[in-house]
Formats: structure tokens, sequence, C-alpha cells
């Protein structure tokens, strides 16, 4: 009689297979929880694009319901636009400020110029496109703003736009 007849344990078969269920299972959690990260920075990402989009609008509607005279939208190159449609705005306010906001293509930012020598300053980054349109008859100017993440694979991008109501001019 053998001395290991009442001891019970696993054969090497079953070990095999419980490693083998268990490296499934691991392998599947690993898979949801990698794809929930995923999701989850470009969930960010998309926030951080239409965070800046909106902080944008706002702060761009703001000081134009409060242009007072002097509107006036440029083209990329600079030169004064005959349609109303441009990618740079200048107004006067209230108090005789000349405001400009503008797109920068290098810097991928709207920019913002207070007075005749102010240097621009960045109002938000990361954006794609910047435009105005100007209606003379009813006093609005639509905004068209596009922004993109791009150190993110891939690139998260938005679109935001506003009608304002001009209400000085």
């Amino acid at each position: 009689m053998s001395q290991y007849t009442g001891n019970r344990g696993y054969t090497l078969v079953e070990a095999m297979v419980a490693l083998t269920i268990f490296a499934i299972v691991v392998t599947a959690v690993l898979s949801v929880y990698l794809h929930g990260h995923a999701s989850y920075l470009e969930n960010n990402h998309k926030i951080e694009v239409q965070e800046n989009l909106r902080i944008a609008l706002n702060k761009i509607s703001r000081d134009l319901r409060q242009a007072k005279s002097d509107l006036k939208i440029y083209k990329q190159d600079g030169s004064l636009s005959n349609d109303g449609t441009g990618t740079q705005i200048s107004f006067l306010t209230a108090s005789g400020e000349k405001v400009m906001y503008c797109y920068d293509q290098t810097g991928k930012e709207v920019e913002l110029k207070i007075g005749a020598t102010g240097s621009p300053q960045p109002v938000v980054s990361n954006i794609e496109g910047l435009e105005f349109q100007y209606n003379s008859d009813k006093k609005t100017i639509v905004i068209y703003i596009k922004g993109k993440k791009q150190n993110h694979n891939p690139p998260v991008a938005c679109e935001m736009s506003t009608k304002v109501q001009v209400r000085a001019l």
C-alpha cells in the first residue's frame, strides 16, 4: 500500500486548466480597464477643447456686446474685409479703447490686443480656426471657432459658434 493514498491534491492537468482560465479572466478584465481608461482620456481631451472654445466665445461675445463704435473685420492677411467676413475683429469700447481679437495660425491660439500699441495676449490655445461674419443690416456678428487637441491620437476636434447682437453700433 502506498503512503500517498489518503492525500488529495491537484494534478498537473487540473492546475494548467485553472491557470488558463485565470489568465483568460485577467486578460478580459485588463482589456476592459484599458478601454475604459482610453475612453476617459479621450473625453478629457474633448472637454478641454470644448472648454477653450467656450471661454473664447464667452469673452469675445461679452466684449462685442459692449462695443461702441468703429467695428472692423479683417482678413487673415490683415486687409480690411469688404464682405464682413474675416479672422480678425476690432472695435472701440465705451472708454475709447481699441480692442482687437485675432487668430494666430502659428501659435494656434486666439489673441487679444488692447490699445493701439498693445502686444497680443493669448486668450485660448488649441484653436484651428476663427471666423467672424458681420451682418450690418441686423447688427449681428456670428463667431465660428474650431479647436483641436493635437497631442492625442487621433486628434480630438470640436466646433462651436454663437451669434452676438451688437447693442451700440
